[in-house]
């Protein structure tokens, strides 16, 4: 059988057009691999791929979509810790110029008492040391342990971010993303 050239130039074309067609972008093929890695559960290796096939194709919406995907699961795993917590009813809270490390590791064990054992809490303290020392007094019965946070966070001017294996514990007014401050930078602030 006798090709003609138009035939083979067709055939060709129609292969070389296949074989483009079949080939995978690396943008594709780094979110194809995150979401592998996401089902596997393993959530940072599929957010570095995604993180690289962003600086491949930075509106890629595949890329963006599975990253918001990962960022809404992470923030609603925060949540679920802030809404267990809120179930717990601390009996008693009393603290009379107690710094925040004392109140915090009084705290810690006071969830863990009223949950028997049940539930943990770590706390991770980004504060410049002035701040840290802040003298704080408070007096409360029966309420959430969520609640008495919020008192605390008022009397020492900071904030509490509940993520999925701590609550960082933060200046207030600093944003949800931002990293602790360096010593050397940290403001000094007197306590109240």
């Amino acid at each position: 059988m006798n090709f003609s050239p138009k035939l083979a130039l067709r055939l060709g074309s129609i292969f070389l057009f296949a074989a483009a067609a079949l080939a995978v972008d690396p943008a594709t093929q780094l979110i194809t691999e995150a979401r592998a890695a996401y089902q596997r559960g393993e959530v940072e290796a599929a957010k570095a791929k995604l993180q690289s096939a962003n600086s491949i194709d930075p509106k890629n919406p595949a890329a963006l979509a599975l990253l918001k995907q990962i960022q809404a699961r992470e923030a609603a795993q925060g949540g679920n810790a802030e809404r267990n917590l809120s179930r717990l009813i601390l009996p008693s809270v009393q603290f009379h110029d107690a710094e925040m490390g004392a109140v915090l590791d009084a705290l810690r064990q006071q969830v863990e008492k009223v949950s028997d054992g049940k539930q943990a809490v770590n706390f991770v303290v980004q504060l410049p040391e002035g701040q840290a020392k802040t003298a704080i007094s408070l007096s409360l019965s029966n309420v959430p342990f969520t609640e008495v946070l919020k008192y605390v966070g008022s009397l020492a001017n900071v904030t509490f971010i509940y993520d999925k294996y701590a609550i960082m514990v933060r200046p207030a007014g600093t944003a949800t993303t931002a990293e602790a401050p360096k010593p050397e930078e940290a403001p000094k602030v007197k306590g109240l």
